[in-house]
């Protein structure tokens, strides 16, 4: 099950989604947010397991990543994906019933971010959230973030972007670091199709100097529950929950998955619907 993919334009802004609805009633809504490494096909398993459980779901790329626009003059901060994510939502609404529903948000790394920013930005909308290795706060120092904003630092990055990203065995090799695992060649395939679009390469430094952030006051007040599952073989951001993240949602259920690395909806999807089946029940 794989849906035929969706534009919605936001003053000329595409965002590339997916829908999934079941075969019966609509018990539940839940959007999946992709990773800015990955796409909406990254999250088809977990997609699947929760429309077999009555679930409406949507898949959105975020801007810049997927295939939703790119290049430049796309946005990239957190406010400003929420903005257009729920937009997205509110067409999906529309389209189902007409009125505007509650939604499960779940993300993955900086998506988990954007998931966090659509709390944030609308909690009365939201029913929970779930945050799979999330990103919350700038992974740069400083100085180093202040290097990216020059051009230099851009170009430095747009060429590891064409050297690393779009090269077919540099990717298999990183990915094979990230994920813990080698994909197999569709996976591969997927993975690299939309870091090779004219203008993709513009999207990671501004990744890094904006594409994190989320106001670490405002988190501490979500009072929509919260759920974050990590990998416990995560060779990016390290095998425990940091300190650092759990302190700004001092109320999230948090568990960690032992043989999941970096990327777990793609690698570890049974164990991710594991979690998420028992937390929407739950969470009605």
């Amino acid at each position: 099950m794989y849906p035929d993919s969706r534009i919605l334009k936001f003053k000329g802004l595409a965002i590339h989604h997916r829908v999934l609805a079941p075969a019966g009633p609509i018990l539940r809504r839940a959007l999946l947010i992709p990773s800015p490494g990955q796409s909406t096909y990254s999250w088809r398993r977990v997609a699947e397991e929760l429309v077999g459980q009555g679930c409406l779901v949507a898949l959105c790329d975020l801007p810049g990543f997927g295939f939703s626009s790119c290049g430049e003059g796309v946005p990239h901060r957190q406010d400003q994906r929420a903005r257009l994510l729920w937009g997205v939502l509110d067409e999906i609404d529309m389209e189902f019933g007409g009125k505007y529903r509650f939604w499960s948000l779940i993300g993955h790394g900086s998506g988990a971010g954007t998931a966090a920013a659509m709390a944030i930005l609308a909690p009365d909308s939201v029913a929970s959230i779930a945050l799979v290795n999330p990103i919350l706060y700038p992974l740069t120092g400083a100085a180093l973030s202040r290097l990216l904003k020059t051009r230099a630092g851009e170009r430095l990055l747009k060429r590891w972007h064409r050297r690393h990203l779009q090269d077919r065995a540099r990717l298999f090799k990183l990915s094979k670091w990230l994920y813990g695992a080698p994909l197999r060649d569709e996976a591969l395939y997927r993975l690299r199709e939309p870091f090779a679009r004219a203008g993709a390469d513009e999207a990671l430094p501004k990744l890094l100097t904006q594409g994190y952030r989320v106001p670490k006051r405002a988190l501490a007040r979500l009072f929509p529950p919260a759920l974050i599952l990590w990998g416990g073989r995560d060779r990016l951001l390290g095998a425990r929950i940091p300190k650092r993240l759990a302190s700004r949602l001092p109320n999230a259920e948090c568990h960690v998955l032992p043989r999941a690395g970096h990327c777990a909806p793609e690698t570890n999807s049974r164990a991710v619907c594991d979690y998420l089946r028992g937390w929407l029940r739950a969470m009605g």
